[in-house]
């Protein structure tokens, strides 16, 4: 044609694409896109080519579109919503009057008749056939506009269209006509996020879409919902079809004031439902009658030959398979390693071993621990909840308030979440994904989370899962001042800091460094949520600031590892029980060997000079401060056993440590900014050694120990036994809430640990009263010493275990039983001996726990938690039912002895509050009654504490709706 004008096909083809190169391969100026069936009216290239010439810049020049043999307007121009929903300029039925016949700007041309400049054609390239006709200008049009050229409007030329092409030019339809409006939106808006973003829009489409599909059922629409399912079933392959499109999309939104209001949408369509289903249904379907169309009137509306053709599997073939990906071998990868690490979890029995407690508790026992400050433990104390607990609730409620089943699902599925999480976080730092791929590698398999998952380390685990979440919502809310993405790292960091107490004043710090530097008072949300879930647990926490050190759960002894080893990434000298305990002295090699290669991979970053400083140096900071931290962790002191102080787990120090050696390890594959590209392709023998020294490094340790864990076992397991013999656990429950000694023989030594209905589990986990239990500042801390309670118990224990037993001194104690388990030999045949010759001991016989004695009340009375003494000495029990104590009638002046420790609890009547009296024999809890029956209330939750915890729960949820973006649109 003239003036450099060659005319291209417009289809959904990959034939357009060779049109196009062909047409620049001949010099052509200009192309004009025309599909088969488009017939341009006289004059309409001249029209095109005068407002082509008409200014610079101009990439697009677009006609009005009318429909075939009539005046009525299909399209002059067209826009989106902000989330991607089509709004077309022309209103349904209208007909052409002359009212569009200015030449203008617009947002995006539909392609019939489209003509497109040489100098976009080579930068932007043909438009996409993954698209259908509906979408497939708009998206061209992005893509133009955002490589510098106008978008405009002649609406003095004119094209026609046929039926089926008016009928997908119209505005997003609702209610849909067939499965392929919905499709083609899902295409649409699939194409323009980052390819990071992608699963997180497949996920909310398919919400929206299965709750479409549930309200067109309540409507009584079986047709539409049919549709939304089957749109809803067709996500994937409509991902994978614009995956291309995905990786070239705009970063950000090339015109933002063109965009559509969702008000403007939705009037067109109330009028499109007011005038026919798509519009003008009536005489578009007689004019495709009269064409001799056949099928029925919405065959024809939505399932053309071009559509059908669009979304066929043409658009498909040239996806890649999901294999194909790096990420999908590292998942399946860590979803076989936590497999068979947790083979010993799966099947009935209660979670049992290592640092965990026992998790198969009520939800209202939970609630209840979490309202108060009696810590139940031993003779008992006055100490808060830790905020891990807190954390464990909300993780229960999918599995029906069982704290179990969650840790669970978290030990099975801790490694591959934990790639999970890095590779989404590595979003912040690179777009590559096989980059992505070896840092969420490194991450799931570092030696600290791995141990931690087979010792039942939940707080360390659920940290672990967390930070690199943490840190990618913290950089958001910092670049982006973004209120919901501030409040989406506050609660990141608090779950990190629950599960790490030890990073709760860095973590609190950083926020508030943040928060004065930026002047954002937005950010305020970054500490908000920590505080509020730590601020019951301050309350003993600051009295005690040893509890920062403690780890949450269980205390477990752990052979510390040298210095050396923490830089490698090890938080104990490895023991391996397929071996034969031999510990990893002996195999001095077995580490290095291991993990040296990720080191040196990681240091190859100071050795390129094109290296990003900011990473760089950021890095390093969390290296050295993690390791640093690491070895003050492992020289603390912060929980005893009966025989031994314990050192403070080092995974917060490793945490750190191992996000900072991913840090360094992406700045070894990445340029800085402006030194001519952001990624480096690992091309020089120093970049592809450190990616394959990395990545082999990852492979060995995660192999070493996930066998190690199948073959030698984890220190988990399952239990079906009841935490006390049955006899025992009936009285522990009881009105009498009689007590259970348990005596334990163990290298030899004898020791000995009061037990109740809860005993071992989560409710009586504490780190407050693990600091208590230690003095001194650090490294130069030693136990503390024992209070008149702890004495009591120590010489009963003493008396037991040496022949000269006092059942005074148990009964006293609240002892009702009395079970000796342990190491069979000398040492338990003597320890069994001297307690049988006790008085008042009648041994019941053994049970699954272990060698059961029951202890007799002086003068034929039970033994019981809580007890009056009369002014001669005489004892009486009281029952407890309901948590309310029955006192009886007696006279003036006796006492209400409890075998607790003195100062934890509160005991209030009816009339009052009781006035405390001095403790019996120096330790236990007394107060003062009066002659009259009474019913007394005994607790250690003071209303202040109730409303604290209640005003901090409150502070989260909101939190939590803070950082749900409601209403907002997908930011760029």
């Amino acid at each position: 044609m003239s003036d450099g004008v060659v005319v291209a096909r417009d289809s959904a083809e990959a034939s357009a694409a060779e049109e196009f190169a062909r047409a620049l391969a001949d010099g052509a100026e200009w192309i004009w896109l025309q599909g088969p069936e488009d017939r341009p009216q006289p004059g309409a290239l001249a029209h095109l080519l005068e407002v082509a010439h008409s200014g610079d810049a101009v990439g697009l020049v677009g006609p009005r579109l009318q429909l075939a043999g009539s005046e009525r307007l299909v399209s002059a121009g067209a826009t989106t919503t902000a989330a991607g929903h089509r709004l077309s300029s022309v209103h349904p039925g209208e007909v052409e009057q002359g009212q569009y016949g200015r030449t203008e700007d617009v947002y995006a041309l539909d392609t019939p008749g489209l003509l497109v400049s040489a100098a976009a054609a080579r930068e932007v390239g043909p438009p996409s056939g993954a698209l259908p006709t509906s979408y497939r200008g708009i998206d061209y049009s992005r893509r133009v506009r955002a490589a510098g050229f106008r978008v405009v409007l002649a609406p003095s030329a004119a094209v026609e269209v046929p039926a089926h092409t008016a009928r997908a030019l119209v505005s997003s339809p609702r209610p849909l006509r067939a499965a392929a409006d919905a499709r083609a939106e899902h295409r649409y808006r699939l194409s323009r996020v980052r390819p990071t973003a992608a699963w997180h829009l497949v996920l909310r489409l398919l919400c929206a879409a299965l709750l479409a599909a549930a309200g067109r059922l309540c409507a009584n629409d079986l047709a539409g919902a049919g549709r939304w399912l089957s749109a809803a079933g067709s996500l994937g392959a409509d991902a994978r079809a614009v995956a291309r499109l995905r990786r070239s999309a705009p970063r950000t939104e090339p015109a933002p004031a063109l965009l559509a209001a969702r008000a403007d949408l939705a009037a067109a369509r109330r009028e499109q439902r007011e005038a026919g289903t798509d519009g003008t249904a009536a005489w578009w379907q007689t004019e495709a009658a009269g064409e001799g169309g056949t099928g029925s009137a919405e065959e024809a509306a939505a399932n053309t030959g071009e559509e059908l053709q669009s979304f066929s599997r043409v658009d498909t073939v040239s996806s890649r398979s999901v294999f194909a990906h790096p990420f999908t071998w590292v998942l399946l990868g860590t979803l076989l390693a936590g497999a068979l690490l947790g083979l010993r979890l799966v099947g009935p029995g209660a979670l049992t071993g290592g640092a965990l407690p026992r998790l198969d508790v009520d939800p209202g026992q939970t609630i209840e621990r979490l309202l108060s400050l009696r810590h139940d433990a031993g003779l008992g104390a006055r100490a808060p909840a830790d905020p891990l607990l807190v954390v464990l609730a909300v993780l229960s409620l999918p599995f029906g308030g069982s704290a179990d089943a969650a840790a669970r699902a978290l030990l099975l599925l801790g490694p591959a979440a934990a790639a999970a999480t890095m590779y989404a976080s590595a979003g912040i730092l690179t777009r590559a994904r096989s980059l992505r791929a070896l840092l969420a590698l490194v991450w799931a398999a570092s030696p600290a989370f791995l141990v931690s998952v087979t010792e039942g380390r939940l707080g360390t685990v659920l940290a672990w899962l967390l930070m690199p979440a943490a840190v990618r919502a913290l950089r958001t809310a910092v670049r982006r001042r973004s209120i919901e993405a501030a409040a989406a790292a506050g609660l990141a960091l608090a779950v990190v800091c629950a599960g790490m107490p030890v990073l709760l004043v860095p973590a609190v710090t950083l926020g508030i460094v943040l928060l004065v530097r930026t002047r954002r008072l937005r950010l305020i949300w970054t500490v908000v949520p920590v505080l509020a879930l730590h601020a019951p647990w301050l309350v003993g926490a600051l009295r005690h600031p040893g509890a920062l050190l403690a780890d949450p759960g269980l205390t477990l002894p752990f052979l510390v590892g040298r210095s050396w080893g923490l830089l490698l990434g090890w938080p104990e000298v490895p023991v391996s029980q397929a071996l034969g305990d031999l510990p990893a002295a002996q195999f001095a090699w077995l580490a290095p060997l291991l993990s040296l290669p990720l080191l040196l991979a990681a240091g190859s970053a100071y050795f390129r000079p094109s290296a990003p400083d900011g990473l760089v140096i950021a890095s390093t900071v969390l290296t050295v401060g993690g390791l640093s931290l690491a070895i003050v962790q492992t020289m603390t002191a912060a929980g005893t056993t009966a025989v031994r102080m314990v050192s403070a787990w080092p995974g917060a120090g490793l945490a750190l440590l191992t996000l900072g050696a991913c840090g360094l390890l992406a700045s070894s594959q990445l340029r800085g900014s402006g030194r001519r590209g952001a990624e480096l392709r690992p091309r020089t023998p120093l970049v592809r050694a450190a990616v394959v020294g990395a990545a082999a490094s990852a492979v060995l340790v995660l192999v070493a120990l996930t066998a190690e864990g199948a073959a030698g076992g984890t220190q988990l397991g399952r239990t079906q036994d009841s935490r006390l013999p049955v006899f025992a656990g009936e009285r522990a429950s009881g009105p009498l809430a009689q007590r259970t000694l348990l005596l334990e023989v163990s290298d030899g030594e004898v020791a000995g640990r009061l037990a109740g209905p809860d005993s071992g589990s989560v409710l009586e986990t504490s780190t407050v009263a693990a600091a208590a239990q230690l003095e001194g500042f650090p490294p130069e801390r030693r136990p503390a010493a024992l209070d008149a309670a702890d004495t009591a118990l120590a010489e009963a224990v003493g008396g037991l275990t040496s022949g000269a037993g006092d059942p005074q001194a148990l009964e006293e104690l609240g002892v009702g039983f009395v079970v000796l388990s342990g190491d069979g030999g000398e040492v338990l045949e003597e320890a069994s001996r001297s307690v049988s010759a006790t008085h008042r001991l009648t041994r019941l016989g053994d049970a699954d726990q272990g060698r059961l004695w029951q202890v007799d009340g002086a003068g034929g009375a039970e033994v019981a938690w809580a007890r009056t003494v009369d002014g001669d000495g005489a004892t009486a029990p009281v029952p407890v039912v309901d948590g309310v104590l029955q006192v009886p009638e007696g006279e003036p002046g006796r006492r209400l002895v409890l075998a607790e420790r003195a100062g934890v609890l509160d005991a209030r009547a009816s009339s009052g509050a009781l006035e405390e009296a001095e403790p019996e024999n120096g330790w236990a809890q007394s107060f003062t009654l009066p002659g009259d029956r009474l019913e007394v209330r005994v607790s250690a939750s003071p209303w202040w504490f109730r409303a604290l915890a209640l005003a901090s729960g409150a502070v989260v949820l909101v939190s939590a709706v803070v950082s749900v973006p409601f209403g907002r649109s997908t930011r760029r």
